[in-house]
């Protein structure tokens, strides 16, 4: 998440979380699997590798939060360990929408 802190909060149904951590030879590998449902909550660090996926065959709703505004991400091969930062968020501004 960058230099990002993050918090994720869980609205509906179920999401999977499986943590990463990066091994002496650089690789990436797997260290916890976590279940989180509805009212869950749980934080991203700047240095949280992980990946969160849909868990169940109901919709699933959550929120993510971060701050400073998330900008870039690094996005990691699991078989070599090598990552790529990639941009993240908005490019431009918002533009103001008026609902009648």
């Amino acid at each position: 998440h960058g230099e990002s802190h993050g918090v994720t909060c869980m609205l509906e149904g179920t999401l999977t979380e499986v943590e990463y951590r990066l091994a002496p030879g650089g690789q990436v590998k797997k260290s916890e699997r976590r279940t989180h449902g509805v009212g869950s909550v749980f934080h991203e660090q700047p240095h949280t590798i992980h990946h969160i996926e849909h868990a169940g065959r109901l919709r699933s709703v959550s929120l993510h939060l971060y701050a400073p505004p998330l900008q870039r991400m690094e996005l990691y091969d699991g078989s070599t360990g090598r990552s790529q930062p990639r941009r993240s968020g908005r490019r431009e501004p918002k533009r103001s929408v008026n609902v009648t």
